[in-house]
Protein backbone atom coordinates (compact mmCIF):
# COMPACT_ATOMS: atom_id res chain seq x y z
CA UNK A 1 0.00 0.00 0.00
CA UNK A 2 2.84 2.55 1.20
CA UNK A 3 4.60 1.45 -2.47
CA UNK A 4 1.13 2.16 -4.22
CA UNK A 5 1.09 5.84 -2.44
CA UNK A 6 5.18 6.42 -2.97
CA UNK A 7 4.18 5.45 -6.92
CA UNK A 8 1.07 7.87 -6.63
CA UNK A 9 2.67 10.58 -5.47
CA UNK A 10 6.09 10.23 -7.62
CA UNK A 11 3.57 10.50 -10.45
CA UNK A 12 1.63 13.51 -9.36
CA UNK A 13 4.80 15.36 -8.90
CA UNK A 14 6.21 14.46 -12.15
CA UNK A 15 3.79 15.81 -13.74
CA UNK A 16 3.28 19.03 -11.93
CA UNK A 17 7.02 18.95 -12.31
CA UNK A 18 6.57 18.88 -16.31
CA UNK A 19 3.68 21.47 -16.51
CA UNK A 20 5.88 23.65 -14.76
CA UNK A 21 8.57 23.42 -16.94
CA UNK A 22 6.30 23.84 -20.18
CA UNK A 23 5.42 26.77 -18.80
CA UNK A 24 8.46 28.14 -17.89
CA UNK A 25 9.26 27.67 -21.93
CA UNK A 26 6.77 29.15 -22.73
CA UNK A 27 7.21 32.25 -20.77
CA UNK A 28 11.17 31.94 -22.05
CA UNK A 29 10.07 31.97 -26.16
CA UNK A 30 7.77 34.93 -25.84
CA UNK A 31 9.19 37.81 -28.21
CA UNK A 32 8.47 41.28 -27.69
CA UNK A 33 8.02 43.57 -30.83
CA UNK A 34 9.63 46.97 -30.46
CA UNK A 35 7.09 49.80 -30.80
CA UNK A 36 8.30 52.52 -33.79
CA UNK A 37 9.34 55.56 -32.26
CA UNK A 38 7.46 58.80 -33.89
CA UNK A 39 10.82 59.42 -35.60
CA UNK A 40 11.02 56.05 -37.19
CA UNK A 41 7.26 56.43 -38.42
CA UNK A 42 7.75 59.82 -39.84
CA UNK A 43 10.81 58.63 -42.03
CA UNK A 44 8.79 56.19 -43.56
CA UNK A 45 5.75 58.38 -44.56
CA UNK A 46 8.53 60.36 -46.30
CA UNK A 47 9.91 57.20 -48.50
CA UNK A 48 7.05 56.07 -49.18
CA UNK A 49 6.07 60.01 -50.66
CA UNK A 50 9.28 59.35 -52.32
CA UNK A 51 8.72 55.75 -53.74
CA UNK A 52 5.29 57.33 -55.13
CA UNK A 53 6.44 59.87 -57.02
CA UNK A 54 9.44 58.13 -58.56
CA UNK A 55 6.91 55.55 -59.77
CA UNK A 56 4.73 58.41 -60.76
CA UNK A 57 7.73 59.44 -62.88
CA UNK A 58 8.21 56.00 -64.64
CA UNK A 59 4.48 55.50 -65.36
CA UNK A 60 4.38 59.07 -66.62
CA UNK A 61 7.19 57.77 -69.45
CA UNK A 62 5.54 54.65 -69.82
CA UNK A 63 1.81 55.99 -70.54
CA UNK A 64 3.12 57.01 -74.12
CA UNK A 65 3.13 53.65 -76.03
CA UNK A 66 4.24 55.56 -79.07
CA UNK A 67 8.27 55.42 -79.10
CA UNK A 68 8.28 58.11 -81.10
CA UNK A 69 6.16 60.19 -78.65
CA UNK A 70 8.16 59.04 -75.25
CA UNK A 71 11.49 60.18 -77.19
CA UNK A 72 10.35 63.70 -77.37
CA UNK A 73 9.63 63.44 -72.90
CA UNK A 74 12.47 64.43 -70.62
CA UNK A 75 11.77 64.01 -66.85
CA UNK A 76 14.04 65.40 -64.46
CA UNK A 77 15.45 63.57 -61.36
CA UNK A 78 12.89 64.25 -58.10
CA UNK A 79 14.07 67.61 -56.34
CA UNK A 80 14.29 66.00 -52.66
CA UNK A 81 15.32 68.35 -50.12
CA UNK A 82 17.03 67.15 -46.13
CA UNK A 83 14.70 68.22 -43.28
CA UNK A 84 15.99 67.59 -39.61
CA UNK A 85 13.75 65.89 -37.55
CA UNK A 86 13.84 65.77 -33.49
CA UNK A 87 12.31 62.97 -31.21
CA UNK A 88 10.76 65.22 -28.26
CA UNK A 89 10.93 62.35 -26.04
CA UNK A 90 14.39 61.10 -26.44
CA UNK A 91 15.92 64.13 -28.08
CA UNK A 92 17.23 62.14 -30.99
CA UNK A 93 17.65 64.08 -33.99
CA UNK A 94 18.21 62.96 -37.82
CA UNK A 95 18.11 63.97 -40.90
CA UNK A 96 15.41 62.87 -43.80
CA UNK A 97 14.80 62.98 -47.11
CA UNK A 98 11.47 64.69 -48.58
CA UNK A 99 10.20 64.92 -52.04
CA UNK A 100 10.34 68.56 -52.76
CA UNK A 101 8.53 68.32 -56.62
CA UNK A 102 8.63 66.37 -60.18
CA UNK A 103 9.51 68.13 -63.12
CA UNK A 104 8.50 66.59 -67.03
CA UNK A 105 8.96 69.04 -70.24
CA UNK A 106 7.33 67.03 -73.09
CA UNK A 107 6.26 68.78 -76.59
CA UNK A 108 2.64 70.90 -76.87
CA UNK A 109 1.32 68.84 -79.51
CA UNK A 110 1.28 65.41 -77.36
CA UNK A 111 -1.71 66.84 -75.54
CA UNK A 112 -3.55 65.39 -78.74
CA UNK A 113 -1.90 61.82 -78.09
CA UNK A 114 -4.56 59.40 -76.74
CA UNK A 115 -2.09 58.68 -74.42
CA UNK A 116 -1.50 61.95 -72.70
CA UNK A 117 -4.86 61.63 -71.12
CA UNK A 118 -4.13 58.28 -69.00
CA UNK A 119 -0.23 60.47 -68.33
CA UNK A 120 -1.74 63.33 -66.90
CA UNK A 121 -4.03 60.34 -64.29
CA UNK A 122 -0.16 60.27 -63.03
CA UNK A 123 0.12 63.45 -62.41
CA UNK A 124 -3.13 64.11 -60.40
CA UNK A 125 -2.37 61.07 -58.57
CA UNK A 126 0.97 62.38 -57.62
CA UNK A 127 -0.71 66.11 -56.19
CA UNK A 128 -3.72 64.59 -54.66
CA UNK A 129 -1.10 62.44 -52.58
CA UNK A 130 1.00 65.51 -51.76
CA UNK A 131 -2.17 67.81 -50.94
CA UNK A 132 -3.84 65.09 -48.31
CA UNK A 133 -0.08 64.14 -46.91
CA UNK A 134 1.54 67.38 -46.80
CA UNK A 135 -1.59 69.71 -46.40
CA UNK A 136 -1.57 71.52 -50.02
CA UNK A 137 0.13 70.43 -53.47
CA UNK A 138 0.76 72.66 -56.67
CA UNK A 139 0.38 71.41 -60.06
CA UNK A 140 2.26 74.61 -62.51
CA UNK A 141 2.54 74.59 -66.22
CA UNK A 142 4.93 76.44 -68.30
CA UNK A 143 4.91 77.53 -71.97
CA UNK A 144 6.76 79.80 -73.86
CA UNK A 145 4.85 83.67 -74.27
CA UNK A 146 4.74 83.35 -77.80
CA UNK A 147 2.96 79.70 -77.92
CA UNK A 148 0.46 80.58 -75.10
CA UNK A 149 -0.54 83.73 -77.27
CA UNK A 150 -0.56 81.07 -80.20
CA UNK A 151 -2.86 78.74 -78.65
CA UNK A 152 -4.81 81.40 -76.75
CA UNK A 153 -3.73 80.19 -72.97
CA UNK A 154 -3.90 82.83 -70.44
CA UNK A 155 -1.83 82.74 -67.49
CA UNK A 156 -3.51 82.06 -64.46
CA UNK A 157 -4.04 80.08 -61.48
CA UNK A 158 -6.98 77.93 -59.91
CA UNK A 159 -7.52 76.06 -57.03
CA UNK A 160 -9.04 72.68 -56.91
CA UNK A 161 -9.82 69.90 -53.68
CA UNK A 162 -8.06 66.29 -53.07
CA UNK A 163 -9.92 63.45 -52.36
CA UNK A 164 -9.85 64.76 -48.78
CA UNK A 165 -10.58 67.99 -49.54
CA UNK A 166 -7.03 69.51 -49.70
CA UNK A 167 -6.15 72.60 -51.92
CA UNK A 168 -4.06 71.96 -55.28
CA UNK A 169 -3.45 75.13 -56.81
CA UNK A 170 -2.88 74.43 -61.00
CA UNK A 171 -1.20 77.26 -62.74
CA UNK A 172 -0.24 78.56 -65.91
CA UNK A 173 3.22 80.79 -65.91
CA UNK A 174 5.84 81.76 -68.76
CA UNK A 175 9.20 80.29 -69.18
CA UNK A 176 11.21 81.68 -71.54
CA UNK A 177 13.67 79.25 -71.46
CA UNK A 178 11.38 76.31 -73.01
CA UNK A 179 11.81 75.77 -76.76
CA UNK A 180 9.23 76.65 -78.78
CA UNK A 181 6.24 74.31 -78.74
CA UNK A 182 7.41 72.84 -75.62
CA UNK A 183 5.76 72.57 -71.97
CA UNK A 184 7.14 72.09 -69.14
CA UNK A 185 4.97 70.30 -66.01
CA UNK A 186 5.73 70.54 -62.29
CA UNK A 187 4.34 68.62 -59.46
CA UNK A 188 5.42 70.76 -56.22
CA UNK A 189 4.49 69.48 -52.32
CA UNK A 190 4.18 71.69 -49.41
CA UNK A 191 7.49 72.54 -48.15
CA UNK A 192 8.60 70.84 -44.60
CA UNK A 193 11.27 73.05 -42.56
CA UNK A 194 11.73 71.33 -39.77
CA UNK A 195 9.86 69.09 -37.47
CA UNK A 196 9.29 68.27 -33.60
CA UNK A 197 8.02 64.68 -32.98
Amino acid sequence: MRKLTLCLVLSLAAIFTGCTSVQEVRNETKVEVATPSPLDIYEQQRKLEINFAEQTRSDFMAAFQNKKAAAQISADPLQLNNVTLTENQSGRTQSVQVFESLSLTLPLALKKNPDYVMAMSKIKALAEKMADERGYSEIQFFLLPTDAAAKKIKFESDTVKSPLGNPITVSKSADKSLKKGMQRIVVKAAPIQKVAL
